[in-house]
């Protein structure tokens, strides 16, 4: 794993700002990043916004962060939205202890996007997956809000032979920050935290924590002369 400040090749680019980003800086004056979500669920909380009114910021984050939709006619069609909207669902229902409907909705999901989204795992707003194809989401990672994902990108666990060895409920997967972007095929294994604002560039290995504001790139290929 490498870390560098110089623009490295392709994390599937940032894309536009995620709406409603600009007005939770405008709502608060603290510049510490530690919180930064639970100051985020003050101003866009649970208790604030409707069922419709999340379907309809889905749409618009589709819609600002891919520039190939040019409606919410056209968002509504989108690849992966149906992994985030049954996601919802199912952590609903996995939360009351129904696992089972719950596997099947993410099941169901995994068929139609090519995501596997665990019920268990913790979705903030405005969540974006691009392609879809190859995302794998663990149960116990936390996503902070306005996250991208682009394809074949793994928040994971090392292994069940480590998980074994942890003790019960804890922790597996990675814990995720605000305004992430993870581009196509990163791995990041572990229960390893990823501060706010990081970019983790395509095909990335991360197993330790990542400071907020960082960027995380991987050794670019290299070209051989006479391979045959």
């Amino acid at each position: 794993m490498l870390r560098a400040d110089e623009t490295h090749a392709d994390a599937g680019t940032r894309g536009r700002s995620a709406p409603g980003a600009g007005a939770v800086k405008a709502a608060t004056t603290d510049d510490t990043r530690d919180g930064s979500r639970e100051r985020t669920e003050r101003v866009f909380g649970e208790g604030t916004i409707g069922p419709v009114q999340r379907m309809r910021e889905d749409l618009e984050t589709i819609m600002a962060r891919d520039p190939s939709i040019h409606s919410a006619v056209e968002a509504l069609f989108h690849s992966t939205l149906p992994a985030v909207w049954l996601h919802r669902a199912a952590h609903r229902l996995h939360r009351a202890h129904h696992r089972v409907i719950a596997r099947a909705l993410t099941n169901l999901a995994r068929v139609l996007t090519g995501v596997e989204l665990h019920p268990g795992a913790t979705v903030g707003r405005r969540f974006f997956i691009d392609h879809g194809t190859g995302v794998v989401i663990g149960e116990t990672a936390v996503i902070g809000d306005d996250v991208t994902i682009y394809q074949q990108v793994t928040l994971g666990a090392v292994g069940w032979w480590r998980d074994v060895e942890r003790p019960p409920g804890a922790r597996r997967h990675p814990r995720v920050g605000d305004r992430c972007v993870f581009g196509a095929g990163a791995q990041v294994l572990g229960p390893v935290t990823i501060g706010d604002d990081v970019l983790i560039c395509a095909t990335s290995l991360v197993v330790t924590d990542v400071a907020p504001g960082d960027k995380v790139v991987a050794a670019p290929a290299v070209r051989q002369e006479d391979v045959r």
